[in-house]
């Protein structure tokens, strides 16, 4: 996940990761979460790398975070989070799944594309966007269990803050 730092409309304690909680916190947690809700796996252990890169004036800033984790069930996970993007580009949004038989990768525009040894090609069945958030406020109106509930909000909300652990303290960290 790549955006732009915007860093003239934040205010100053966002650039100081010590306060805002840094990327695991900010950008990276929409990837945890995501990643367990399509896999319906659980993270087990993280190692996470942070820095900042650029000629920035912020003592504190960091703009890149790397973490790599592994599943319960097997399997691993590698995401990235950045604020360099420059000035106009927006944001870059991609899930890249790699397995045994092939991967699939999903980009902010809706494209879905799985290769495996025999094929590659677009999925164009897809289920219809929707807002989570919208799902999560009409839940209480209709008095349904949202798609995502908030004990998935609090799990990636931990799991944020461990991969924020292991790239302060520069070690693995089990979950």
């Amino acid at each position: 996940m790549s955006v732009e730092l915007k860093k003239e409309k934040r205010p100053i304690w966002f650039l100081d990761y010590r306060k805002s909680g840094g990327l695991a916190c900010d950008l990276a947690i929409h990837s945890l979460d995501i990643l367990e809700w399509i896999t319906g796996k659980h993270f087990y252990e993280v190692l996470s790398y942070q820095e900042k890169v650029g000629n920035f004036t912020e003592k504190y800033l960091v703009n890149i975070l790397n973490m790599i984790l592994k599943f319960k069930e097997g399997g691993s996970a590698v995401i990235e989070a950045d604020r360099i993007l420059p000035e106009g580009l927006g944001s870059d949004y991609r899930l890249h799944i790699v397995g045994t038989e092939g991967q699939i990768d999903m980009t902010l525009t809706g494209s879905v594309y799985l290769e495996t040894k025999n094929i590659v090609k677009e999925i164009q069945e897809i289920p219809e966007n929707f807002s989570v958030v919208g799902n999560w406020l009409n839940s209480f109106e209709r008095n349904e269990t949202p798609c995502i509930t908030n004990d998935d909000s609090i799990r990636a909300s931990l799991l944020a803050i461990k991969a924020r652990e292991s790239a302060y303290k520069k070690i693995k960290i089990r979950i």
